[in-house]
């Protein structure tokens, strides 16, 4: 049973990938260079984070691609280590108002699916031109924006130092992995 337990994707998917499906480049925008979400990310790195490797997965998704996103979940041989990364447009040229604007939507969405389930966000300094954490009991989503992309990494695990550093600093090599 564990074995079929960690193909799954994460519980909170539904949260996140509505976010990036909603929310694409406006008319007047040139949309930015789709990514593989796959290929981001080093393996050696994650190892070194995670301690031990991933399989990257992608998961298809003829919405997400019209809308220029790339998913892909990266399974570990430990349930709570494997992670969905999700890189696409974020739609606006003003990146303090995306991040913001998800914040909302994603805090209501996560008390909607997961009541009493503690949902918090967080601002993260440092990481592209504006990131922040959403917890909640049984899961942490990093958002990171960096120009016109955003960043999406999340883990069904409950929230600790921890982890949220683990998560952030998978948020961080995806972002260093922008062009």
């Amino acid at each position: 049973m564990e074995m079929r337990l960690r193909r799954f994707v994460p519980a909170s998917f539904g949260i996140a990938a509505a976010t990036f499906l909603l929310v694409g480049c406006s008319a007047s925008d040139t949309p930015p260079v789709m990514l593989d979400a796959c290929t981001m990310l080093d393996g050696d790195a994650i190892a070194t984070i995670l301690g031990e490797s991933v399989t990257p997965t992608p998961i298809e998704s003829a919405a997400a691609t019209r809308n220029g996103v790339s998913m892909c979940n990266y399974e570990a041989p430990t349930l709570h280590n494997g992670f969905l990364l999700t890189v696409g447009p974020h739609g606006s040229a003003d990146v303090a108002a995306s991040a913001d604007a998800d914040v909302a939507q994603n805090l209501a969405a996560a008390e909607e699916a997961f009541p009493g389930s503690n949902a918090d966000s967080v601002a993260i300094d440092g990481l592209g031109e504006a990131a922040f954490a959403l917890t909640t009991d049984i899961y942490i989503q990093i958002y990171a924006y960096q120009g016109p992309y955003r960043v999406l990494v999340n883990r069904n695990v409950a929230p600790s130092t921890t982890t949220v550093d683990a998560t952030t600093r998978l948020a961080r090599l995806a972002v260093d992995a922008l062009p």
